[in-house]
C-alpha cells in the first residue's frame, strides 16, 4: 500500500503528462504564488543587500581619510604649540620669551 502510493507520487513527479493537467496546476497554484512571493523576497532583499554593502564600503573610505586628516592636524597642533615655535609666532608681536625666572608680586591691603 505504502509503496504504491510512493509510486504513485514518484510517477507524478517525473512524468510531465500528469504534471500539466489544468487540475493539477490550478490546485497548486497557492504553492507556486508562495513560491513567487518568496523569489521576489529573496531578490529585494539581495539587493538591498548589495546597497548596503557599497554605503559601508564608501563609508569606512571616509572615515579612513578622516582618521588620517584628523592625525594630520593633531601633529600640527602638537608641533605649533611647543615653546619655541609659540615664541617664534609672537616674535612678530614684540614680544620675547623672559630671561631671568618669574616671580610672584604680594600687594599687602591696608598696611598689614
Amino acid at each position: 500500500m505504502v509503496k504504491n502510493r510512493l509510486r504513485k507520487k514518484i510517477r507524478e513527479v517525473v512524468d510531465p503528462s500528469l504534471v500539466f493537467k489544468y487540475e493539477k496546476v490550478v490546485s497548486r497554484l497557492p504553492f507556486i504564488l508562495f513560491l513567487t512571493f518568496l523569489a521576489a523576497l529573496y531578490i529585494s532583499n539581495n539587493h538591498k543587500a548589495v546597497i548596503y554593502v557599497g554605503k559601508i564600503a564608501r563609508l569606512e573610505g571616509e572615515l579612513e581619510e578622516l582618521s588620517w586628516e584628523y592625525e594630520t592636524v593633531h601633529s600640527e597642533l602638537t608641533h605649533k604649540s611647543t615653546i619655541s615655535e609659540v615664541a617664534k609666532m609672537v616674535d612678530t608681536m614684540g614680544l620675547r620669551e623672559l630671561e631671568e625666572p618669574q616671580y610672584k608680586i604680594v600687594v599687602e591691603k591696608d598696611g598689614r
